[in-house]
């Protein structure tokens, strides 16, 4: 298990560096956009981030999804191209046909329910921009799947490179505002498009194989409400925000959930690894390999909490400085932002057994109740409480989402998780984490060092509490007594 270990911590840091640096591209520009845009300005860049959430949805129809269970149950090499070839032409054909009708049909609705946001040009480039970012979906899961972490991670870092170049040449020089930041996406995506289909090439042959599109078909229809209930808990929240409070609130808003966002980098890195290791697994040793994975849910947990709250603890004195006065009281929201999220990346563990035995009704089930959770919620409390209340339900909805999940994972996939020691990791997260919130601090440099100090008691804690086992600790002193330092 440590090798496996080691290879999973390796494909986790070197997707977790490209992610990284990706939201860095964009996060360490916020000090530039945050003084050329207002925001009014971020409101339109929230409305039309969650419009090109939901189209990708219903252009896409999920079916890059059913890639990954083609790929393992399909043993020859000829045919494995021939049926990816057969899925991505099926990708590409129904969400052009459906991103030619929201063009054209589509205007007078979104006139209605979407205000302040003109169709032309900002509603419009959000549509073929969706579209385009269709395209490289399958060739980028491919290249995940084939585990060249290298390869799609320099595809990815060159796409947000470009885009960061041109967003800049657009905002900064031609001063285009939200207008050039679409542009520039457009542009990007297209150019990304163009990469990821050259380098997957010669691992697919375009054809038409009716029972593929058939499997296809009946693996990810499901996941339509799946996905369409994980953007309402992702951006309904701003959708109807923009009913109740201005759109400077909105911008507000958006700017603490970009910084909360961070945790998925570490989730998102170890998901990305975590999912062709379980399919390759499963593949070889079937349900034996449950007591290894029950170790590898612990791991995965405690490394999620001690990052989430390392950001929790961050989110105050890292918004003030990179950003103007007007943006501070994002710094108030980011931190239950951030513990939101860490439980929407807890639930990638258990989720992905589910998709293992193809029972994707159950993810569907668990993200439907979760959304409508969010709905009635975000209903109740924001026209009372405005954004923190958002904030609030989205917190409420995702642990819903992951403790439903987490119960239909061990009806598929019979787990003994170490209940004792998860319990161990929350308890400790959430003691260190009110006190960073909660308590006053009386000045910046104060609450930094006082912030570190909590940080350190995370492991401390740990061992305190008798969270490591005899073996992690005779592994772990090994793996100190290697570096200079600890030989003494």
């Amino acid at each position: 298990m440590k090798s496996e270990i080691k290879g999973l911590i390796l494909t986790s840091v070197i997707y977790g560096i490209g992610d990284i640096l990706l939201k860095a591209f964009n996060f360490f520009l916020l000090p530039i956009y945050t003084r050329l845009l207002n925001p009014s300005d971020y409101g339109i860049l929230a409305v039309t981030g969650f419009l090109s959430f939901i189209m990708s949805i219903f252009m896409s129809l999920s079916l890059h999804s059913f890639l990954t269970p083609l790929y393992f149950s399909t043993g020859n090499h000829q045919e494995r191209r021939e049926n990816i070839g057969s899925l991505f032409l099926l990708s590409i054909l129904v969400g052009g046909v459906i991103a030619l009708s929201i063009d054209q049909v589509a205007r007078p609705f979104f006139s209605l329910v979407i205000r302040d946001v003109p169709f032309d040009p900002y509603i419009r480039l959000t549509i073929w921009t969706s579209y385009l970012s269709t395209w490289s979906r399958i060739p980028l899961l491919l290249l995940r799947v084939r585990e060249r972490s290298f390869a799609y991670v320099l595809i990815t870092l060159s796409s947000s490179l470009l885009q960061t170049v041109l967003s800049i040449w657009f905002v900064v020089y031609l001063k285009r505002g939200i207008e050039g930041l679409l542009i520039a996406n457009l542009i990007a995506t297209s150019v990304t498009s163009v990469i990821c289909l050259i380098s997957v090439s010669s691992n697919m042959i375009l054809s038409l194989k009716v029972k593929i599109w058939k499997h296809a078909l009946i693996f990810s229809l499901p996941l339509i409400p799946h996905e369409l209930s994980g953007w309402i808990l992702e951006l309904s929240d701003r959708a109807i925000l923009q009913w109740y409070v201005s759109l400077d609130q909105v911008g507000i808003y958006s700017l603490a959930y970009s910084y909360g966002s961070l945790i998925t980098l570490i989730g998102y890195a170890m998901n990305m690894a975590w999912v062709p290791f379980l399919h390759k697994t499963d593949s070889i040793e079937g349900e034996r390999a449950s007591e290894r994975f029950s170790y590898m849910a612990t791991y995965f947990t405690v490394t999620l909490c001690f990052f989430g709250l390392f950001l929790g603890l961050a989110a105050k004195p890292v918004i003030s400085l990179i950003t103007t006065a007007l943006f501070h009281d994002a710094g108030g929201i980011a931190p239950l932002i951030v513990a939101a999220l860490l439980l929407s990346n807890i639930y990638y563990f258990p989720v992905n057994f589910i998709f293992l035995r193809r029972k994707t009704t159950k993810v569907a089930f668990a993200t439907v109740v979760s959304s409508f959770t969010n709905i009635i919620l975000n209903l109740w409390l924001i026209p009372v409480h405005g954004v923190i209340a958002a904030a609030w339900t989205t917190f409420i909805s995702y642990g819903v989402m992951t403790l439903l999940t987490w119960y239909f994972s061990l009806k598929v996939y019979p787990i003994f998780y170490q209940y004792r020691r998860l319990m161990v990791v929350f308890l400790i997260s959430a003691f260190l984490w009110v006190i960073g919130v909660v308590y006053p601090w009386n000045s910046f440099w104060f609450e930094i060092m006082g912030k570190l100090v909590l940080l350190a008691a995370f492991p401390a804690l740990l061992i305190i509490f008798g969270f490591f086992t005899e073996k992690e600790k005779s592994y772990l002193r090994l793996a100190l007594r290697s570096y200079p330092i600890f030989q003494r």
